[in-house]
């Protein structure tokens, strides 16, 4: 007699629920329609989080291996950089520790919002992006001290 399969057993391949992308700030590139734009990148994200494969990934959201090679290379990409390792990373099971935002991620964070990819069941699902209201409370509060210090200086 043959063993029938359980079809709701969790296939170990699977992207586990718990682990998710990080929110990444998008390389700030000039507005191309073949260019590598925040949503682009956020699906070059989520397709190599799904596949593993640098090349298959930008196969698929119309970009050269080469090309996101060096976008990852630019100087003001860190944060797409992190994301990239998550989502290697997150693949291998291995997890590597969030990256902190910094005070000159805030202006993009505060008005354009992270970079988000969705993972379904191991599957690459959407990218969204919204404005962080915690990221523009932040800034004024940075502004407010940088201009309180200013104001002290003047008043001697």
């Amino acid at each position: 007699m043959a063993q029938r399969r359980n079809p709701f057993a969790r296939s170990p391949k699977l992207w586990p629920a718990y682990r998710r992308l990080p929110a990444f700030v998008p390389v700030p590139v000039r507005p191309r329609r073949d260019g590598w734009d925040a949503v682009r990148q956020g699906r070059f994200i989520g397709w190599l989080a799904q596949t593993g494969s640098v090349s298959e990934a930008a196969a698929r959201v119309g970009r050269s291996r080469e090309s996101a090679y060096r976008l990852r290379r630019r100087a003001d990409a860190a944060g797409f950089a992190a994301a990239w390792d998550a989502a290697l990373a997150g693949r291998a099971g291995i997890r590597i520790p969030a990256r902190k935002v910094t005070p000159d991620d805030l202006p993009a964070l505060a008005f354009a919002g992270p970079v988000r990819v969705r993972m379904y069941r191991g599957r690459f699902a959407a990218v969204s992006r919204q404005p962080s209201d915690t990221a523009l409370l932040r800034l004024l509060s940075h502004y407010d001290r940088a201009l309180r210090g200013y104001d002290t200086a003047l008043r001697w």
